[in-house]
């Protein structure tokens, strides 16, 4: 959408191009490809902004003050992660939405935090604990292995038969002599009228360009279902072993940053108290399991922090739609 593209271009300037690759394939399948079934860090970032989209009437301009500071904080822990770079950068969206207490990170490095979540933490401390878990999440990829193999596949196929450009001329004429190859393929071609034979080239050419179309409108409808899926995941967590292995990032993350990894202990109280738990994509206990690993990392005394977070809760406090990236 073209929001999401300004949002991204007021964050970290233009996009670079990508040249999709060109192999042969047979049958009625696009002329982009339909065998590279592997997804890189331009599918990741597709998934990604296709799931920022749906969020971007919520998003709080990118030099609003809170999503600034947010992703001063990002950008301090990214100095010490194994991820520092995606396709596009990361990019940082504070959604206003003071009831949903959540945090997430959307495949190709967006990073989303509720207003919710930020009245929720107390500190800076806590918020770096939170956010260092989301960039685990980015680090592990866990967004495309918790799709699975088979979807994995299908969403890269799919993205490769939607980014097909039917108006190319040159992919218009590659459909067009597949077509006609296919229907002087028939026998006793040569034998037909002329006339019959051109009929017979024309209704192939007509039905390939219309299935050309459908297959383009159904890998459309298929990016959409498997973002719908991943999006879904990351409301509610992924499952026990990666938010475990989320947890763990944190700490290590958070106190190479120089943050105090026992702020993520005081959040998850917190979050056990007022959830009655901590639902059933996490470990369920979740806080021993923290505490524990939490033991074999040095005491951050003195944090440095990058901004002032009770000035930051004060100015979500009264939000309006100026303050919204789409909302005049």
């Amino acid at each position: 959408p073209e929001e999401l593209t300004a949002y991204i271009k007021a964050q970290c300037g233009d996009i670079p191009a990508v040249e999709l690759p060109k192999v042969e394939s047979s049958g009625w399948s696009l002329p982009s490809l339909r065998t590279f079934a592997e997804i890189g860090p331009y599918q990741e970032f597709d998934l990604g902004a296709g799931l920022a989209a749906f969020m971007m009437p919520k998003a709080l301009k990118p030099d609003h003050p809170a999503t600034l500071y947010v992703g001063k904080v990002v950008d301090k822990l990214l100095k010490k992660s194994q991820l520092p770079q995606t396709y596009s950068g990361y990019h940082v969206l504070v959604l206003n939405d003071d009831e949903t207490v959540n945090a997430c990170a959307a495949p190709g490095g967006f990073v989303i935090v509720t207003t919710g979540m930020l009245k929720f933490l107390e500190n800076e401390n806590e918020l770096a604990m939170i956010l260092a878990h989301e960039i685990g999440h980015l680090e592990f990829h866990h967004s495309v292995r918790e799709m699975g193999p088979e979807n994995y596949a299908a969403f890269s196929l799919a993205a490769l038969d939607a980014a097909t450009d039917l108006n190319d001329p040159a992919v218009k004429q590659a459909i067009v002599d597949r077509a006609t190859s296919a229907a002087k393929a028939i026998p006793f071609f040569d034998k037909l009228d002329p006339a019959v034979q051109q009929q017979r080239i024309d209704s192939a050419v007509a039905t390939a360009l219309e299935q050309a179309q459908t297959l383009k409108a159904n890998a459309l409808a298929k990016m959409s279902e498997l973002a719908m899926m991943v999006g879904n995941t990351l409301s509610t967590g992924y499952n026990v072993d990666f938010e475990a292995a989320a947890d763990r990032r944190a700490i290590s993350l958070g106190t190479a940053a120089g943050y105090d990894s026992a702020a993520l202990s005081s959040v998850l109280e917190r979050i056990k108290s007022r959830n009655n738990g901590f639902g059933e994509a996490y470990p369920v206990d979740r806080d021993v399991q923290v505490e524990n690993f939490r033991k074999s990392y040095p005491v951050t005394d003195q944090v440095k922090f990058v901004g002032d977070y009770a000035a930051v809760r004060k100015q979500i406090d009264s939000l309006n739609a100026d303050d919204l990236f789409v909302g005049k």
